[in-house]
């Protein structure tokens, strides 16, 4: 039995409190805490939409759009690098992004992420923690996914 399932043994909540109690926290409180850390230290600006006077949501835009660029910039010359050695923070990163699928938004052209697979795997495999964040990411989604089938019927 895996920890989703022995969480979720007796549950009979809504879906969204499923993936808190697999998860083993709230998601609005651990998101909040970490915006306002990145608040903190200048890397995101909170804007608040509103409609009709009343705010409707935050959003997080990034305070400074040139260090978003020179992150992105500084992660592709890592991985064109594609140098052998102990795992670095660049590694992790990327591990990361990989495993939440978000490389996109750090080669939005397909072509060019095709071309740098092979260094971007290599990169990747040395820092293994993108692929255990997707793991527990589609172990949540699971046991989501049980919880709302069980709920309705």
């Amino acid at each position: 039995m895996g920890l989703a399932e022995q969480r979720l043994a007796g549950f009979d909540g809504s879906a969204k409190d499923a993936i808190s109690t697999v998860a083993g926290w709230t998601t609005g409180r651990l998101w909040t805490a970490a915006l306002e850390a990145l608040v903190a230290r200048g890397a995101l600006q909170p804007a608040e939409d509103r409609f009709l006077g009343v705010r409707w949501r935050t959003r997080w835009p990034t305070a400074d759009p040139g260090l978003e660029r020179e992150l992105i910039a500084h992660l592709r010359a890592h991985v064109a690098r594609d140098a052998a050695g102990a795992p670095s923070w660049e590694d992790a990163l990327l591990s990361l992004a990989r495993g939440t699928r978000i490389l996109a938004s750090i080669w939005p052209d397909d072509e060019a992420l095709e071309r740098a697979r092979p260094a971007l795997l290599r990169c990747t495999a040395r820092a293994p923690l993108g692929r255990d964040v997707r793991a527990l990411i589609d172990e949540a989604a699971d046991a989501a996914t049980i919880a709302a089938i069980s709920a309705s019927s």
